[in-house]
């Protein structure tokens, strides 16, 4: 429940103040950590790695966008692997081959797709959905 409230906030938080969003995906973690992997621990670890490469960390953010996608597999959450894979994608596009992490953007828009993000489930989904129809 807590951490179903902490992902709530992420998204705004991302917009409002960014230090806040910092302490959200650190608290994220710190649950995971302390109280075991959630739904929602794969994004907290794949967000995380986000942060990082902002510090030009890229290997760091690398490792932790693979651990979350590998978690979210594990967990077998379309949800989790909806968020992760889509967040793993915009990093590593950011840093890596941008063939390769294309198909983890792509994976991440159809598992958002496949539990309904347009319902507001997924920020990730409503952003992208913006960008394709200003594109349009």
């Amino acid at each position: 429940r807590t951490m179903n409230l902490l992902d709530q906030c992420l998204a705004p938080a991302y917009y409002v103040d960014q230090n806040k969003m910092t302490i959200i995906v650190l608290k994220m973690l710190n649950y995971s950590i302390e109280f075991g992997n959630s739904r929602f621990s794969p994004y907290a670890y794949c967000y995380y790695g986000f942060l990082l490469s902002f510090r030009g960390q890229f290997e760091q953010a690398y490792d932790l966008n693979k651990l979350g996608v590998k978690l979210a597999d594990k967990l077998d959450d379309s949800y989790a692997k909806g968020r992760s894979y889509y967040l793993c994608g915009v990093i590593g596009i950011s840093f890596k081959s941008i063939t390769d992490y294309t198909n983890y953007f792509y994976k991440g828009y159809q598992y958002c797709i496949e539990i309904g993000c347009k319902e507001r489930k997924c920020p990730e989904f409503i952003s992208l959905s913006r960008k394709e129809s200003a594109t349009a």
